[in-house]
């Protein structure tokens, strides 16, 4: 196992490396606070996205995963700077999800 540090925009994450191609984040606690909560999310088969606020207020983060069966697997992560309300946000994930899956 092999431990080492990750950056994102909610603060830097320690990430052990379990082996075959398998990693363990620990995230911290949740915040339910309604400006921490995703804008929108959007999925279609085995992927989805979620784009949540960033904390500067300048724009959201959209997170993509994807089904393997048995787990949502994290595929990607960018920053939207043109997402500043739902509509935005339901448009930047939903472009996420039908992009990628072609």
């Amino acid at each position: 196992e092999r431990r080492f540090a990750l950056d994102s925009p909610a603060g830097t994450h320690a990430v052990d490396a379990l082996g075959g191609g398998q990693y363990r984040v620990a995230m911290g606690v949740p915040a339910f606070e309604p400006a921490k909560v995703p804008l929108a999310g959007f999925v279609q088969g085995p992927r989805t996205a979620i784009a949540c606020p960033r904390p500067a207020g300048d724009g959201a983060q959209v997170l993509t995963f994807e089904w393997d069966g048995r787990r949502w697997l994290f595929d990607g992560s960018f920053q939207a700077l043109g997402v500043r309300d739902a509509e935005s946000a339901t448009a930047a994930v939903t472009d996420a999800v039908l992009q990628r899956g072609r």
